[in-house]
């Protein structure tokens, strides 16, 4: 296996760029190009931090070469395989063959298997091995060709019918077209070769999917009992435990994964849900919120979240992610094909208690019934609007100066417009200029400010009727620009714009500011 090529695949799939995850292991960019290039980098402490980050077990020297070979199956280098074939001593026809099968080889390191896959059905014809099959299948595997790559693996078996490779490739295949009782009986008979701990994994996954809990956790303690250090296993069994109401020791489990692997989003994910069940709904937002620094759009997480600061009766934060959750997921929780306003509920089973959330569907909007209150949730999906906090110039006849502002930047006029009206039927207005709009406001502003650790919560609340909340995409130097002048004046400015269309509230009175 191009160890490189398959950081650099693992790398794409959890969207990082090359600059990102360099930034995170603390090397350069060209570092990391370095390693993806390389088909067997040296086993160091930055490809440990990159596998780490990566979500990729190193236990041991081993792993290195069979990284999971549930998604990824390895194949034989050109000169192994000819090994394999047994063939005649012919210098010439050795070498001949080791170019072609070395082509094949390259082809598929760099993910062209429909190229090499034409080499090694050639070669089938000629020379029907037994490596040459599972080579094929191999291919099609890779291809999502998951019949046809049984088919060729049954020719492997045929020629040897305890061939650990072929029965893998196999039972992998099968798994994919969800022939999970199939899969099983392929999987024994490869533990009859080789007794690993990935082959007692993937059993227990296949027993996990027809809902078989109880064997499910046997194989995952098996594959345990070889491999401690096997996090997926342990989050695994913890999710079983959990489906069997065993909280204590998925407790275990779920913690042991992340103890394994701290970048193991699911596991954060599942520690939240967890948390969330019991009704400590402090501890599953922290958990939900580091797996969505893992995996932003994580759909349990988004989920879990929403319903947790429901919970917590931070609902405009709510509001937030439950926006992410039906851009990301919408045919999931409607039916997009029923007449608009049709009445949808979410049941929300806990340990102690059963939360109920009703919505209405519109095309470009849903309204979430919370505790008697409707709220709208804007499904456009062009841009989210920009958040920021910080300080914009006002200049006069006395000069210019730094005035704290809160502001929010629309990427599309809708949102734009109906953000002014709403505040305008919420308040008594005074409009003194035509651009931009500078408003005098009488009745009292609430705002709210959650400082986080990477970013700003921002809450501001018109006359108790209409709400502006928004994330802000970093905490930078604009929110202590903003604290310090706002100490300076005891006032702010609320900055709305779209394009040069500017609505500007000059917050005199009244304003209830929270930091928090």
């Amino acid at each position: 296996m191009h160890i490189g090529k398959y950081l650099k695949k693992k790398r794409e799939e959890m969207g990082y760029s090359q600059e990102r995850l360099g930034e995170l292991v603390e090397v350069s960019e060209r570092t990391i190009r370095r390693i993806e290039n390389n088909s067997n980098p040296k086993v160091n402490n930055t490809f440990e931090k990159i596998c780490n980050i990566l979500n990729i077990p190193l236990s041991d020297d081993k792993n290195i070469k069979k990284l999971n070979f549930n998604k990824d199956v390895d194949y034989l280098k050109p000169s192994e395989m000819l090994s394999k074939l047994e063939l005649e001593n012919s210098q010439a026809l050795y070498f001949e063959l080791d170019n072609k099968l070395m082509d094949a080889y390259r082809l598929a390191q760099e993910g062209n298997y429909e190229d090499a896959l034409d080499i090694y059905l050639a070669f089938s014809v000629i020379l029907p091995k037994e490596y040459i099959y599972i080579a094929c299948a191999n291919m099609y595997y890779m291809l999502d060709e998951y019949s046809i790559a049984i088919e060729y693996s049954e020719k492997a078996l045929a020629i040897n019918e305890n061939s650990y490779e072929g029965l893998i490739i196999k039972g992998i295949s099968l798994g994919k077209l969800e022939d999970y009782d199939s899969l099983i009986d392929v999987l024994h008979k490869a533990l009859e070769v080789n007794k690993t701990d990935e082959v007692y994994y993937n059993i227990g996954v296949a027993y996990h999917m027809t809902e078989k809990l109880d064997e499910a956790i046997s194989y995952y303690d098996k594959c345990i009992e070889i491999n401690p250090y096997f996090e997926r296993a342990h989050l695994n069994i913890g999710v079983c435990y959990f489906a069997k109401i065993n909280l204590e020791k998925s407790l275990y489990h779920f913690n042991t994964a992340i103890k394994l692997n701290p970048n193991m989003y699911k596991a954060h994910a599942r520690l939240g849900g967890y948390y969330r069940f019991i009704s400590e709904d402090d501890k599953a937002v922290k958990y939900f919120k580091r797996c969505l620094d893992l995996d932003k759009s994580n759909k349990q997480a988004l989920f879990g979240i929403s319903m947790s600061l429901i919970a917590l009766g931070k609902i405009s934060e709510a509001i937030i992610y439950f926006g992410r959750l039906f851009k990301l997921y919408l045919k999931d929780y409607v039916d997009i094909n029923k007449a608009f306003g049709e009445s949808y509920a979410i049941v929300d089973i806990g340990y102690k208690k059963t939360n109920i959330i009703t919505y209405e569907y519109y095309r470009d909007y849903i309204i979430l019934s919370i505790e008697g209150k409707s709220y709208k949730v804007n499904l456009s999906t062009r841009s989210d609007s920009f958040i920021f906090i910080g300080a914009l110039p006002i200049s006069d006849d006395t000069g210019t100066i730094l005035y704290p502002t809160l502001g929010k930047i629309f990427k599309n006029k809708e949102e734009f417009n109906d953000t002014i009206e709403q505040i305008k039927s919420s308040v008594q207005l005074m409009q003194y200029f035509d651009k931009p709009i500078h408003i005098n406001f009488e009745k009292e502003i609430n705002v709210n400010i959650v400082e986080r650790k990477k970013d700003v919560f921002m809450e501001i609340i018109f006359a108790n009727k209409y709400r502006i909340i928004g994330i802000t995409d970093i905490k930078g130097e604009g929110f202590k620009t903003f604290i310090k002048l706002f100490k300076k004046y005891g006032q702010f400015r609320v900055h709305l714009e779209f394009e040069r269309e500017v609505f500007i509230i000059d917050a005199l009175k009244n304003i209830n500011l929270n930091l928090i």
